[in-house]
């Protein structure tokens, strides 16, 4: 029996330190200070909240979210380069993955897929600077 989906497709947000309720305070005016999300969790999309578990780094987290399962706490002695253990992804599932985001952690996706429909897009590493003052010049 085929159950019908809702969509044929996924578009999946991640975003290192945004907390759940920041989608839901409003400013000093009573407006949201994310409308166009909040708007697609209240009226149009299925949404979910993800709960961490340590190492609390990026890289682990997206494990979790895209394959499944939580990242081998071996793989920071490789500091998180490379997985210690081969695994599957959401995205060998799909017929095309586009993504954009970070250099370390987009790559190892890609490196696992099978065929060619896994495209991704990221800045270059040398604009990676956790310890600058402006955390905005991080942003995409």
């Amino acid at each position: 029996m085929m159950i019908n989906l809702e969509a044929r497709r996924l578009v999946l947000f991640v975003a290192d330190g945004l907390r759940a309720d920041a989608l839901y305070e409003l400013d000093e005016n009573g407006n949201s200070r994310a409308p166009f999300i909040r708007n697609i969790i209240m009226h149009e999309g299925s949404w979910g909240i993800s709960h961490t578990r340590v190492p609390t780094e990026s890289r682990p987290g997206h494990v979790a979210l895209i394959a499944g399962f939580y990242e081998d706490v071996s793989a920071v002695a490789k500091g998180w380069k490379e997985n210690p253990v081969e695994f599957d992804s959401l995205f060998n599932e799909s017929k095309y993955t586009w993504s954009w985001g970070s250099p370390d952690i987009l790559p190892m996706f890609a490196k696992g897929a099978s065929g060619d429909h896994v495209y991704t897009y990221s800045y270059d590493a040398k604009r990676e600077d956790f310890g600058a003052q402006d955390a905005t010049k991080l942003d995409t």
